[in-house]
């Protein structure tokens, strides 16, 4: 996986499709027939790290250039007609096509159990769908998430620019401890939004907790630990100690990981399913434990797992990872329905039974259904932007040099 600079972060890749398969996991155990508490906990656990994970990766990629312009000195300030034209084309057109395909798929089959109307199909193609708990999931549960990840996209080129021109007379290194700082009070300002939002409007469910807490201030400190876990991946100093101590970090990421998931399975067991998310610190706590596990893989590529996650198989993965955290959902409905009525058609079989075939051909389906929607969808839109991108050669800053440019930073 490349940064706009081109920088290249193996791992990262894997990581991307392990994090889309926790979700595909979440949404698995939420459908399950077996309920129990330590299921759910588990699903909800999955798929808020996956989610916790997606966001963290966003914040660590897409700063590069900006930290290069802002703490380094030795390149102009990004193009931002260049960055909002690579962001669309990344996302758009496949996102824009799975909101048109799942309303269709909704409205042909799905109209006596939803309520779908034009608002619903138009507030997700303009992310506006998480501003009201009507539309925030109507068309698909996993699609609130773009929302929160274009609302980083718009706000990260403004955070960095008014970074940029209040560090122009600072030391490189006052400069490292003013974005440190600034991101720290995001993180900081982050869990108090969500703990004073979630006290005020008392969400009683997902869709209400979306649009209250898991917002774009709510999750503004994910995606500041993920450009936090850039600076100190991108330092020589703070790199080599990351590699010394690798074992530590591993045990910040284990720890975090643990953490999170009791404490999933405790608001499971106080308040329900409609809890998750509601405390101040859970998805940081999921944040920091994937930003520690990304540390831990990148500072040190030589470590077997690094390149099992930045191997051709991983790779592969991740290509195909897109479409299929678009499309899961409503692969794993239909196969459902047509598993139980193929069953019930032939026979009665246990519930298990009839659910461990849907969630099989779902699999099955997916596969080459992802990798069409990639072939013929994704990769022409991201071949234009990758000569948009090439076309992006930053210029030296000829007046300021800088004292220390990591191997990360291209």
């Amino acid at each position: 996986m490349r940064t706009t600079d081109g920088v290249h972060f193996g791992p990262a890749d894997g990581i991307r499709a392990l994090a889309i398969a926790l979700v595909f996991l979440d949404h698995v155990g939420l459908r399950s027939p077996e309920r129990s508490a330590f299921v759910v906990a588990f699903s909800l656990g999955s798929g808020g790290l996956g989610v916790a994970a997606l966001f963290v990766l966003s914040g660590f990629l897409l700063s590069v250039p900006y930290l290069r312009a802002i703490i380094d000195r030795d390149r102009a300030f990004p193009s931002s007609a260049r960055y909002a034209q690579a962001r669309f084309l990344r996302i758009y057109p496949l996102y824009a096509f799975a909101v048109i395909v799942i309303a269709i798929f909704v409205l042909a089959f799905e109209r006596h159990a939803i309520t779908l109307n034009a608002w619903d199909v138009i507030s997700h193609l303009l992310f506006l769908n998480d501003f009201q708990p009507s539309t925030v999931i109507s068309v698909s549960p996993v699609l609130w998430t773009m929302a929160v990840d274009v609302g980083f996209y718009i706000m990260l080129p403004l955070a960095a620019w008014w970074a940029y021109r209040h560090t122009a007379t600072r030391k490189r290194n006052a400069r490292i401890k003013l974005v440190v700082s600034a991101l720290g009070t995001v993180i900081l300002a982050s869990i108090m939004y969500r703990v004073v939002a979630g006290a005020i409007f008392r969400p009683e469910d997902a869709a209400d907790v979306v649009v209250a807490v898991r917002n774009i201030p709510g999750m503004a400190g994910l995606f500041a630990i993920g450009i936090i876990a850039q600076v100190l991946i991108r330092e020589n100093a703070s790199r080599d100690m990351l590699k010394r101590r690798g074992d530590v970090v591993l045990a910040v990421a284990l720890g975090g990981l643990a953490l999170y998931f009791v404490l999933q399975l405790f608001m499971v067991l106080i308040e329900g399913i409609e809890s998750s998310g509601m405390l101040g610190v859970d998805d940081t706590i999921a944040a920091i434990a994937a930003a520690s596990f990304l540390l831990f893989l990148v500072a040190d590529s030589r470590r077997p797992l690094s390149q099992l996650l930045s191997s051709r198989t991983m790779v592969v993965a991740a290509s195909l990872s897109y479409a299929w955290y678009l499309f899961h959902p409503t692969v794993l409905d239909a196969m459902q329905k047509l598993s139980t009525m193929g069953f019930q058609t032939f026979g009665h079989a246990h519930p298990d039974v009839v659910y461990a075939a849907a969630v099989l051909a779902a699999t099955l389906v997916l596969l080459p259904f992802a990798y069409a929607i990639h072939l013929f969808i994704e990769k022409p839109f991201l071949r234009k932007k990758d000569r948009i991108l090439s076309g992006d050669k930053p210029k030296v800053v000829p007046t300021i040099s800088s004292a220390d440019v990591s191997v990360f930073s291209g």
